[in-house]
């Protein structure tokens, strides 16, 4: 059975509480569940996560037209929006994208030295593009990656999780996995199925659609491109 998102929090807050100096996660930056879990972890810790341009305009647009989301503003203490460097690593408006300006001088805007100077106070958001940040940040020692992905399950992402891992033993920092795949198992999809007592079954997104016939009497199983009439 794999783990709820309450789980996922309370993990990760133990984790974060036992890190000394500067915690990098990396999750999917659509995954609005996971980052609510992280921001949640960043309050009670008393740290600051660190989102980046993309999520930060993301998370804004969300809020604006999404209210049941319940999302922080980015004007929130506990977050803050880094600002990656661009063409000559000045942080100067022209080597930004027109978007990306509206957050460069933002109160909540932080750059490499802000992190490296107060590790302690920060929760990274580090994916696989931007592992390269971390050579101006200089983790110290006591610090930790928190990777709260799936399995990668196909040959560009196992290519994107073993250089992960290279950086992250670069660094010296304890790798942690933290994650609920959001799938259900076999257990899980009965109670579903049983508590419903749908008329008819219908497996999709399953690489084993066959094991549904012995959860449930009334399975239809279809071929790609298959018509079905109800």
């Amino acid at each position: 059975k794999g783990l709820s998102e309450e789980e996922v929090f309370r993990k990760v807050k133990r984790i974060v509480e036992d890190t000394k100096n500067l915690v990098v996660v990396n999750f999917s930056p659509r995954d609005i569940d996971r980052f609510k879990t992280f921001f949640r972890v960043a309050k009670e810790t008393g740290r600051r996560l660190a989102i980046n341009l993309k999520q930060a305009y993301l998370l804004e647009t969300l809020r604006i037209h999404d209210q049941k989301l319940e999302l922080p503003s980015l004007d929130d203490g506990n977050l803050a929006i880094y600002v990656h460097r661009s063409g000559w690593g000045r942080f100067e408006e022209r080597d930004y994208k027109g978007w990306e300006r509206d957050f460069l001088n933002h109160d909540n805007a932080i750059n490499f030295e802000n992190i490296h100077k107060r590790q302690k106070e920060f929760i990274f958001y580090c994916n696989s593009y931007s592992l390269n940040e971390l050579i101006d940040i200089k983790p110290e020692k006591g610090s930790c990656y928190i990777y709260s992905m799936s399995e990668p399950h196909n040959e560009e992402q196992e290519i994107d999780y073993e250089r992960m891992k290279n950086w992250v033993q670069h660094f010296g920092l304890e790798l942690k996995e933290v994650h609920a795949s959001g799938h259900a198992c076999r257990e899980e999809i009965k109670e579903v199925i049983e508590e419903i007592e749908p008329k008819k079954v219908i497996p999709i997104h399953t690489e084993y659609p066959d094991i549904f016939k012995k959860i449930w009497k009334r399975v239809k199983l279809v071929k790609y491109g298959e018509r079905i009439k109800f």
